[in-house]
């Protein structure tokens, strides 16, 4: 069982970080009319991840996160947590009280946002911050030309 260290949780949240911080500068400088827009995939995200990182902690550790770069760790858990969310929703809507997925959503929003801050602070090693943010910004590329 893979114990999850909180001292290396900040390098896949770095990606998330540098991958949204390219999506909404270039937003802003492309088309500053459509920032409000950015609040469905920022909030999708944000809750993808905190679903994927309480899983992780539940779990015990989903990966060895020294064994991987930070993008498959940052892909793996909002894929688990994307995988959560959806069978939470679809289980709910099947029971007729959709609404109680909206607030089933709310912790792991939290969470995810609490995580994504406490990594942007607590930067320790240099090296590996550094090609953590160059994956976030080629990923936020990316997503930015979807986008746009």
């Amino acid at each position: 069982m893979n114990i999850p260290d909180q001292r290396s949780s900040c390098c896949h949240a770095l990606v998330l970080l540098g991958a949204t911080g390219v999506v909404v500068l270039g937003t802003a400088l492309v088309d500053p009319s459509r920032l409000w827009l950015l609040m469905v995939p920022l909030v999708f995200c944000g809750t993808a991840y905190g679903a994927g990182s309480l899983v992780d902690r539940a779990a015990g550790g989903l990966v060895a996160e020294r064994d991987h770069p930070p993008m498959v760790v940052l892909s793996i858990r909002m894929g688990v947590g994307l995988t959560c969310l959806s069978l939470v929703t679809f289980l709910n809507a099947l029971g007729g009280v959709l609404w109680l997925a909206g607030l089933g959503v709310l912790p792991a929003v939290a969470y995810g946002f609490v995580c994504a801050i406490r990594a942007g602070v607590q930067v320790r090693q240099l090296r590996a911050s550094v090609a953590a943010g160059v994956g976030g910004c080629l990923l936020g590329g990316v997503w930015l030309v979807a986008w746009l």
